[in-house]
């Protein structure tokens, strides 16, 4: 389906954008597109239903990583062929995913808040498919992450700047 273009108004709302292999993702009023000329044609991407999205990351046109919050529950879905087919991993842990990069297929870094305490935060990193985590604990929110090598990332939140060692 294309829509030609977005109809944005003063209830719409942009939740992410990315830019992937020569195509531009948006996830806006709870749907994803995308778009292969620039910005000037979108297609709705087939996404599971009753979710509200709020983060994704794009490593190419078949692998999609879309985050969605359920009452205290993160859930990432995950596409390894373009949207035809989504994973669902809930996360329930004691956290919200502020951010997350998919840096290779099926591995993902992963930043966010402790609920109970928003002044400590949590960098999550998986190599399944977001099944299962390494979490550390830090001691300020992250608010942005992003890889450098599959064993090397950096995080950021106000003041703070974490860079990883040599092993992640």
């Amino acid at each position: 389906e294309k829509i030609l273009p977005l109809q944005v108004n003063v209830d719409s709302q942009i939740q992410d954008i990315a830019a992937a292999s020569d195509c531009l993702y948006l996830i806006f009023n709870n749907n994803a597109y995308k778009s292969t000329d620039k910005g000037a044609a979108w297609s709705l991407i087939n996404t599971p239903t009753n979710y509200h999205f709020y983060k994704f990351s794009v490593l190419d046109s078949l692998h999609i990583v879309l985050l969605a919050d359920s009452s205290k529950t993160t859930h990432l879905f995950y596409t390894e062929n373009g949207g035809k087919t989504w994973s669902n991993s809930p996360f329930t842990g004691k956290c919200k995913f502020s951010d997350l990069k998919l840096y290779q297929p099926g591995k993902i870094l992963g930043c966010g808040a402790n609920y109970d305490s928003l002044s400590s935060g949590f960098i999550f990193q998986s190599t399944n498919k977001g099944l299962d985590w390494k979490i550390t604990l830090f001691p300020q929110t992250p608010d942005y992450i992003n890889n450098f090598t599959d064993t090397s990332f950096i995080a950021s939140g106000r003041d703070v700047i974490f860079k990883s060692g040599s092993n992640g």
